[in-house]
């Protein structure tokens, strides 16, 4: 199981018996043992991380995460291809919260941390850990509705996405575009999404920008 631990210890010893990962917040550094979730067997609760915490510590709502495109899609291909479910609820007062499958820790990463800290990460090689030796190649798409509001998101078919999105919101789209399939389809999506802050509505949805240049 993935723990959360306090500062109390010292970093360095630490780090002679487990891989950890060090995240820095207002309110003091959050230890994520790594190693725990590489070794823990595929469906055990040890495969497990409590992102409610995390998200808290970067006054974040954890739910933002999951209604996110890309965090739909993954959970989808987890449940079809693995069997196990992505996300559990605990209760109680100090582990309570949602917890999530070990196999959404980097897109996880990827939006609670202000991008500039995971950038740092990921040039450094805090993030070279592997969890999963298959590689899933998505589409970035831009797309605009009749009623001028532009949504970037991302999906393994853009085309099919835009239907959904069509149906689910009962608007016309007046403007579609995509990228061909990528790697790092999700980080070019939050990398856009934080160009567009001031503009974002809610989640992907982006208010007063025009399409081409979201595009």
């Amino acid at each position: 199981m993935l723990e959360i631990k306090d500062n109390s210890k010292n970093i360095e010893e630490i780090n002679l018996k487990t891989k950890l990962l060090i995240l820095e917040t207002k309110n003091g550094e959050i230890l994520v043992d790594v190693q725990a979730l590489l070794k823990a067997p595929i469906g055990s609760e040890e495969a497990y991380f409590r992102a409610t915490g995390i998200a808290q510590a970067y006054k974040k709502d954890i739910r933002d995460f999951l209604r996110l495109d890309g965090t739909i899609e993954y959970i989808d291909i987890l449940k079809e291809e693995l069997k196990v479910e992505p996300m559990i609820i605990k209760r109680g007062k100090y582990q309570g919260g949602t917890w999530l499958y070990y196999k959404l820790f980097k897109p996880f990463l990827r939006w609670v941390l202000p991008f500039k800290d995971y950038a740092k990460l990921e040039v450094s090689g805090q993030l070279e850990f592997q969890f999963s030796q298959n590689r899933v190649l998505k589409s970035v798409y831009v797309l605009k509705t009749e009623d001028n509001r532009i949504k970037v998101g991302i999906s393994s078919n853009a085309e099919k996405r835009f239907s959904q999105i069509k149906n689910s919101t009962g608007l016309n789209l007046i403007n579609t575009i995509y990228s061909e399939k990528v790697e790092n389809a999700y980080l070019i999506e939050q990398t856009l999404l934080t160009y567009f802050d001031d503009y974002r509505q809610n989640g992907e949805w982006l208010n007063g920008v025009g399409f081409e240049r979201s595009c």
